[in-house]
Protein backbone atom coordinates (compact mmCIF):
# COMPACT_ATOMS: atom_id res chain seq x y z
CA UNK A 1 0.00 0.00 0.00
CA UNK A 2 2.76 2.39 0.66
CA UNK A 3 4.80 2.16 -2.56
CA UNK A 4 1.57 2.76 -4.45
CA UNK A 5 0.52 5.89 -2.07
CA UNK A 6 3.33 7.65 -0.85
CA UNK A 7 3.72 9.85 -3.65
CA UNK A 8 0.19 9.89 -5.10
CA UNK A 9 -0.50 11.60 -7.90
CA UNK A 10 3.38 12.31 -9.12
CA UNK A 11 4.59 12.14 -12.21
CA UNK A 12 5.76 8.10 -11.38
CA UNK A 13 2.15 6.91 -10.22
CA UNK A 14 0.35 8.35 -13.12
CA UNK A 15 3.01 7.27 -15.60
CA UNK A 16 2.65 3.31 -13.85
CA UNK A 17 -1.32 3.77 -13.97
CA UNK A 18 -1.53 4.47 -17.59
CA UNK A 19 0.58 1.78 -18.00
CA UNK A 20 -2.04 -0.88 -17.25
CA UNK A 21 -4.98 1.87 -17.05
CA UNK A 22 -4.15 3.83 -20.71
CA UNK A 23 -7.51 6.19 -19.81
CA UNK A 24 -6.04 7.46 -16.77
CA UNK A 25 -4.75 10.67 -18.46
CA UNK A 26 -2.54 13.47 -16.85
CA UNK A 27 -4.95 15.73 -17.09
CA UNK A 28 -7.44 13.65 -15.29
CA UNK A 29 -4.82 13.44 -12.66
CA UNK A 30 -4.26 16.69 -12.25
CA UNK A 31 -8.33 17.87 -12.46
CA UNK A 32 -8.61 16.21 -8.86
CA UNK A 33 -6.05 19.11 -7.44
CA UNK A 34 -7.56 22.05 -9.19
CA UNK A 35 -8.98 25.04 -6.86
CA UNK A 36 -12.25 24.39 -8.70
CA UNK A 37 -12.90 20.67 -7.96
CA UNK A 38 -11.34 21.00 -4.16
CA UNK A 39 -14.11 23.56 -3.52
CA UNK A 40 -16.85 21.73 -4.68
CA UNK A 41 -16.12 18.62 -3.17
CA UNK A 42 -15.15 20.32 0.36
CA UNK A 43 -18.47 22.24 0.37
CA UNK A 44 -20.51 18.96 -0.75
CA UNK A 45 -19.24 17.33 2.07
CA UNK A 46 -19.75 20.40 4.62
CA UNK A 47 -22.99 20.57 3.24
CA UNK A 48 -23.83 16.95 4.11
CA UNK A 49 -22.43 16.81 7.15
CA UNK A 50 -24.19 20.07 8.51
CA UNK A 51 -27.53 18.52 7.51
CA UNK A 52 -26.87 15.48 10.20
CA UNK A 53 -27.05 17.79 13.40
CA UNK A 54 -23.97 16.44 14.89
CA UNK A 55 -23.08 18.86 17.47
CA UNK A 56 -19.04 19.51 19.20
CA UNK A 57 -17.04 18.31 16.23
CA UNK A 58 -14.12 19.76 17.99
CA UNK A 59 -11.33 16.77 16.69
CA UNK A 60 -11.59 15.82 12.57
CA UNK A 61 -9.22 13.26 10.99
CA UNK A 62 -9.21 12.71 7.37
CA UNK A 63 -8.19 9.21 6.81
CA UNK A 64 -6.51 8.94 3.83
CA UNK A 65 -6.92 12.72 2.80
CA UNK A 66 -3.97 13.76 0.88
CA UNK A 67 -2.81 17.11 2.43
CA UNK A 68 -6.44 18.22 4.04
CA UNK A 69 -8.18 20.12 1.29
CA UNK A 70 -11.08 18.30 1.72
CA UNK A 71 -11.83 18.67 5.11
CA UNK A 72 -14.76 20.58 5.75
CA UNK A 73 -15.53 23.93 8.62
CA UNK A 74 -17.77 22.25 11.09
CA UNK A 75 -17.06 25.27 13.52
CA UNK A 76 -14.67 27.70 14.64
CA UNK A 77 -12.80 25.91 16.77
CA UNK A 78 -11.76 22.74 14.24
CA UNK A 79 -8.81 20.86 14.99
CA UNK A 80 -7.80 19.47 11.46
CA UNK A 81 -5.54 16.32 11.09
CA UNK A 82 -4.38 14.23 8.04
CA UNK A 83 -3.44 10.36 8.48
CA UNK A 84 -2.11 9.40 5.19
CA UNK A 85 0.86 7.67 3.46
CA UNK A 86 1.62 10.17 1.32
CA UNK A 87 4.09 12.67 2.42
CA UNK A 88 2.09 15.43 0.30
CA UNK A 89 2.67 19.28 2.35
CA UNK A 90 -0.50 19.87 4.20
CA UNK A 91 -2.62 23.23 3.70
CA UNK A 92 -2.81 25.96 6.83
CA UNK A 93 -5.06 24.86 9.45
CA UNK A 94 -4.47 21.37 9.06
CA UNK A 95 -1.39 18.96 10.96
CA UNK A 96 0.06 15.70 10.21
CA UNK A 97 -0.48 12.78 12.66
CA UNK A 98 0.89 9.06 12.46
CA UNK A 99 -1.43 6.90 14.19
CA UNK A 100 -4.87 7.67 15.99
CA UNK A 101 -3.67 6.72 19.16
CA UNK A 102 -2.00 10.38 18.98
CA UNK A 103 -5.12 11.88 20.27
CA UNK A 104 -6.85 11.89 23.27
CA UNK A 105 -10.32 12.11 21.27
CA UNK A 106 -11.46 12.22 18.02
CA UNK A 107 -15.23 13.51 17.33
CA UNK A 108 -15.14 13.08 13.41
CA UNK A 109 -13.01 10.50 11.10
CA UNK A 110 -13.32 10.92 7.07
CA UNK A 111 -12.79 8.15 5.21
CA UNK A 112 -14.09 9.21 1.78
CA UNK A 113 -12.98 6.60 -1.44
CA UNK A 114 -10.34 4.58 0.74
CA UNK A 115 -12.59 1.03 1.67
CA UNK A 116 -12.90 0.23 -1.44
CA UNK A 117 -8.94 0.34 -1.83
CA UNK A 118 -7.28 -1.63 1.48
CA UNK A 119 -7.86 -5.43 2.08
CA UNK A 120 -9.77 -5.71 4.83
CA UNK A 121 -12.94 -3.35 5.43
CA UNK A 122 -14.68 -4.89 8.27
CA UNK A 123 -11.00 -4.84 10.21
CA UNK A 124 -10.76 -1.17 9.16
CA UNK A 125 -13.83 0.14 10.33
CA UNK A 126 -13.93 -1.37 13.42
CA UNK A 127 -10.78 0.02 14.19
CA UNK A 128 -11.82 3.25 13.42
CA UNK A 129 -14.96 3.48 15.24
CA UNK A 130 -13.38 2.58 18.27
CA UNK A 131 -11.44 5.77 17.71
CA UNK A 132 -14.10 8.45 16.98
CA UNK A 133 -17.54 9.32 17.63
CA UNK A 134 -18.36 9.38 14.23
CA UNK A 135 -16.88 8.14 11.57
CA UNK A 136 -18.26 9.50 8.08
CA UNK A 137 -17.37 6.84 4.99
CA UNK A 138 -17.84 7.20 1.43
CA UNK A 139 -17.65 5.10 -1.72
CA UNK A 140 -18.17 4.38 -5.39
CA UNK A 141 -21.46 2.95 -5.54
CA UNK A 142 -21.89 -0.09 -7.80
CA UNK A 143 -21.01 -3.16 -8.08
CA UNK A 144 -19.56 -5.02 -11.09
CA UNK A 145 -22.71 -6.63 -13.18
CA UNK A 146 -23.24 -10.75 -12.18
CA UNK A 147 -24.00 -12.70 -15.53
CA UNK A 148 -23.26 -16.10 -16.66
CA UNK A 149 -20.59 -14.78 -18.73
CA UNK A 150 -19.18 -13.24 -15.58
CA UNK A 151 -19.53 -16.64 -13.49
CA UNK A 152 -17.37 -18.60 -16.81
CA UNK A 153 -14.57 -20.50 -15.63
CA UNK A 154 -13.05 -19.78 -18.39
CA UNK A 155 -13.63 -15.86 -18.24
CA UNK A 156 -11.58 -16.26 -15.12
CA UNK A 157 -8.47 -18.17 -16.15
CA UNK A 158 -8.80 -15.65 -19.02
CA UNK A 159 -8.55 -12.63 -16.57
CA UNK A 160 -6.48 -14.42 -14.13
CA UNK A 161 -3.61 -14.70 -17.21
CA UNK A 162 -3.69 -10.94 -18.73
CA UNK A 163 -3.63 -9.27 -15.33
CA UNK A 164 0.15 -10.65 -15.86
CA UNK A 165 0.51 -8.16 -18.73
CA UNK A 166 -0.19 -4.26 -18.51
CA UNK A 167 -0.96 -4.23 -22.50
CA UNK A 168 -3.43 -6.77 -22.39
CA UNK A 169 -4.83 -5.65 -19.29
CA UNK A 170 -5.12 -1.74 -20.66
CA UNK A 171 -7.23 -2.87 -23.36
CA UNK A 172 -10.15 -3.68 -21.04
CA UNK A 173 -9.79 -1.07 -18.65
CA UNK A 174 -12.59 1.60 -18.44
CA UNK A 175 -13.20 4.21 -15.06
CA UNK A 176 -15.58 3.16 -12.78
CA UNK A 177 -14.94 4.87 -9.50
CA UNK A 178 -19.07 5.27 -9.11
CA UNK A 179 -19.37 7.48 -12.49
CA UNK A 180 -22.43 6.48 -14.61
CA UNK A 181 -20.64 4.97 -18.19
CA UNK A 182 -22.56 2.67 -20.56
CA UNK A 183 -20.27 -0.38 -19.78
CA UNK A 184 -21.42 -2.25 -16.69
CA UNK A 185 -17.81 -3.41 -17.10
CA UNK A 186 -16.12 -2.52 -13.62
CA UNK A 187 -11.68 -2.33 -14.39
CA UNK A 188 -10.51 -0.31 -12.58
CA UNK A 189 -7.54 -2.03 -10.79
CA UNK A 190 -6.73 0.33 -7.59
CA UNK A 191 -10.38 -0.95 -6.50
CA UNK A 192 -10.86 -4.26 -4.83
CA UNK A 193 -13.65 -4.20 -3.09
CA UNK A 194 -17.37 -2.66 -4.79
CA UNK A 195 -20.41 -2.00 -2.63
CA UNK A 196 -24.03 -1.15 -2.22
CA UNK A 197 -26.26 0.58 0.44
CA UNK A 198 -27.11 -3.17 1.46
CA UNK A 199 -23.19 -3.45 2.52
CA UNK A 200 -23.28 -0.60 4.76
CA UNK A 201 -26.12 -2.22 6.76
CA UNK A 202 -24.53 -5.18 6.70
CA UNK A 203 -21.59 -3.67 8.15
CA UNK A 204 -23.43 -1.82 10.71
CA UNK A 205 -25.39 -5.22 12.06
CA UNK A 206 -22.04 -7.23 11.89
CA UNK A 207 -20.32 -4.25 14.06
CA UNK A 208 -23.00 -3.16 15.90
CA UNK A 209 -22.95 -0.14 14.98
CA UNK A 210 -25.64 3.08 14.85
CA UNK A 211 -26.21 4.04 11.33
CA UNK A 212 -26.63 7.55 11.34
CA UNK A 213 -27.43 8.17 7.50
CA UNK A 214 -26.88 6.48 4.56
CA UNK A 215 -27.65 7.53 1.15
CA UNK A 216 -26.75 7.68 -2.38
CA UNK A 217 -26.08 10.71 -4.22
CA UNK A 218 -24.30 12.13 -6.98
CA UNK A 219 -21.18 14.10 -6.07
CA UNK A 220 -19.15 16.58 -8.18
CA UNK A 221 -16.27 14.55 -10.22
CA UNK A 222 -12.95 15.73 -11.12
CA UNK A 223 -14.19 15.79 -15.00
CA UNK A 224 -16.68 18.05 -14.61
CA UNK A 225 -19.52 15.50 -14.50
CA UNK A 226 -20.95 13.51 -11.46
CA UNK A 227 -20.12 10.57 -9.42
CA UNK A 228 -22.17 8.28 -8.00
CA UNK A 229 -21.92 7.54 -4.13
CA UNK A 230 -22.55 6.49 -1.05
CA UNK A 231 -22.59 8.10 2.04
CA UNK A 232 -22.85 6.34 5.45
CA UNK A 233 -22.14 7.80 8.96
CA UNK A 234 -21.65 5.51 11.85
CA UNK A 235 -21.21 5.80 15.81
CA UNK A 236 -21.08 3.39 18.45
CA UNK A 237 -23.74 2.20 20.30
Amino acid sequence: MTRIYQNYRDEKYVQLRREWEPWYTKDFNDAHSTAYFVEKRRISLQNFLLTLNISNLNTIVDVGGDFGQFIPDLGENNNKYVLDLSEQPLIPGVSRINSLQELKEIDLIIYAHVLEHVESPLVELKELTDYSRFVYVEVPEGTPEINRIRKSTLLYLFSLGISFNSRMWGKFSKPSGGRIIKSKFLRQSEHINFFTEQTFKEIAITLNLSMISLSTTNIPSPEGGEAKVIRAVYSKK
